[in-house]
């Protein structure tokens, strides 16, 4: 895949393919997680595409570790998220928040390769993938891999 230079990964929407990425991995707070996702469902989804979320750790959030996740949990449930995907320990408490509903398919994982191999087997062409998690996650790095960009 060929590499191109791309836009700052911190906030940016981008094509590949057929594939938009909203790109918002400049840092993560609970606030900042429900905005990215308010912004997220003006994006149109065309063709039969989906609203794809990966979320990875929110960093440094103290005893408030817990809560804070399980409320990016609510927000994505009260989004028209169409899949989720979660990245890292804490992520794991989003992930099990969601599932808990039983409304879309949900992943976790804590492994790098993992993570790499489901979202290329699940983002196909017309999907918007929303890509959120703290600076230290870097999921810029997923995009590169697999989009052939060069974020990270």
């Amino acid at each position: 895949m060929q590499q191109v230079l791309s836009p700052d990964p911190g906030y940016c929407l981008i094509k590949r393919g057929g594939v938009r990425l909203f790109m918002d991995c400049y840092n993560a707070a609970a606030e900042s997680m429900e905005s990215s996702f308010d912004s997220f469902a003006t994006i149109p989804v065309e063709n039969g595409g989906r609203r794809i979320a990966v979320l990875a750790d929110i960093k440094e959030t103290g005893k408030a570790n817990a809560e804070l996740h399980r409320k990016v949990g609510q927000y994505v449930l009260e989004h028209p998220i169409d899949m989720l995907f979660c990245f890292g320990e804490s992520a794991g408490i989003i992930a099990d928040e969601v599932r808990a509903a039983g409304t879309i398919p949900v992943y976790h994982t804590k492994d790098e390769a993992e993570l790499e191999a489901l979202l290329s087997e699940n983002i196909t062409e017309a999907d918007v993938v929303l890509f959120k998690g703290s600076r230290g996650m870097a999921l810029e790095r997923f995009v590169d891999r697999i989009f052939g960009t060069w974020f990270y």
